[in-house]
């Protein structure tokens, strides 16, 4: 025969574990792994110009006369965010990790631009004339924003760590070259050379 419990009685059942101390909110993120949020972001550009120019007279009187010119722009704009945003408490929402919490925005750029111009004249008789001239013109820009943020939102690291991080690194190479070469072969004769570079380099990055 088994005893049934009489009414209005409750058994109760004793263990001999004690109670876990760990706060609710600590237990609910057990076995939870570090959380990180990562946006990366790589991008390579290359721009590459070349000009060449040659010039060449002969007769009793010669001239000669050739330019080259070479123009390179190279530009990026680009955005790179991480972010925890809106994440409210009231509506069940949030972040919760077993250790640290880790927002990280990174972009990488390599950008090259090179431009090269030659010119060359030459000339031969019995008088002669020549003129001779180079130019170039290189330009990198580098625009945009690389942000890491958290707003409006409830983030639980459980007692690690909440950390931020926005880096940028890039690499830029900006090589303008110019090359002018002018002869005159005569009793009587001008030559006249000339070349110019210029090179820009912008960074307007947030």
């Amino acid at each position: 025969i088994t005893p049934r419990p009489s009414r209005g009685v409750t058994q109760r059942s004793h263990h001999p574990c004690r109670p876990d101390p760990t706060p609710p909110s600590r237990r609910a993120a057990r076995g939870r792994p570090p959380q990180r949020l990562s946006g990366p972001l790589r991008t390579t550009s290359n721009a590459e110009a070349k000009s060449i120019s040659i010039g060449l007279s002969v007769g009793s009187i010669a001239a000669g006369f050739s330019v080259a010119a070479g123009l390179v722009n190279n530009d990026i704009g680009q955005t790179v965010d991480a972010s925890i945003i809106d994440a409210d408490a009231t509506q069940g929402q949030g972040v919760t990790a077993g250790g640290q919490v880790r927002v990280e925005a990174e972009d990488q750029n390599t950008l090259s631009a090179v431009a090269r111009a030659l010119s060359i004249t030459a000339a031969a008789g019995f008088g002669a004339v020549t003129v001779s001239l180079a130019s170039v013109s290189s330009n990198i820009g580098l625009n945009g924003a690389t942000r890491a943020r958290i707003g409006n939102s409830k983030v639980d690291a459980n007692g690690g760590p909440v950390t931020l991080d926005a880096r940028t690194t890039s690499t830029m190479t900006n090589t303008p070259l110019a090359f002018s070469v002018s002869a005159a072969v005569a009793p009587t004769g001008f030559a006249a050379a000339g070349a110019g570079a210029s090179a820009v380099t912008t960074v307007d990055q947030e």
